[in-house]
């Protein structure tokens, strides 16, 4: 009988394993980009909160100061001179510090952003880190007429806040709704700038 060497075994187990290897390494990457995509977008959802907290701090500044200003020169006294009665007098007819919440929440070229807009503010309020409110027409005046309001909190200047909790409702807001608020408020630029090109622009 004629000689016949015996033929090698295939490694066709370890061929498996190194298949199983990749297909491990390839899920493990997938995942981890997926874990970095959100991350990234927790990123940028953060960012946004923080720019609107940043916003919010500058204008309700913006308003105090103003309104201090044509208040004192209306009465003809400093801000050191006056006494508890104007001080309450102040506060109570000029509502220092409330900013009209359509301005500075809506944005008027996009009805995206302005959910965006309204979305992160609403973490600031849950935090305790801004206020939302309104004022009715009993309640208004010249320097604070009707409407819906917002500003900031003793919390969100870094002071301890001993406010009750605070307090969220769920709101709607439909394009055309939309529209019409930006309509009858007649501007043309938000408080908080526009980001770029939009999905649901108003024509």
């Amino acid at each position: 009988a004629e000689y016949e060497p015996k033929q090698r075994k295939k490694p066709v187990r370890r061929k498996v394993q190194q298949e199983e290897d990749v297909e491990d390494e390839e899920v493990d990457s997938v995942q981890q980009k997926k874990r970095n995509k959100d991350q990234n977008k927790l990123s940028a959802a953060e960012k946004q909160v923080s720019d609107v907290l940043k916003k919010l701090q500058k204008r309700s500044k913006e308003d105090e100061a103003t309104k201090l200003a044509l208040y004192q020169e209306s009465i003809g006294k400093n801000v050191d001179e006056w006494d508890g009665s104007t001080t309450k007098t102040f506060k109570r007819e000029q509502r220092p510090g409330q900013v009209d919440a359509v301005k500075f929440l809506f944005n008027p070229k996009s009805f995206t952003q302005t959910i965006e807009n309204i979305f992160s503010y609403s973490f600031l309020v849950k935090k305790g880190d801004a206020k939302i409110g309104m004022r009715s027409e009993e309640e208004a005046t010249e320097e604070a007429p009707a409407g819906p309001w917002v500003s900031g909190t003793d919390n969100s200047h870094g002071k301890s806040n001993r406010a009750k909790p605070p307090k969220q409702a769920i709101v709607s807001l439909s394009m055309r709704q939309w529209r019409q608020m930006v309509e009858a408020y007649e501007f043309e630029e938000g408080d908080l700038p526009h980001r770029g090109n939009s999905k649901y622009a108003r024509k």
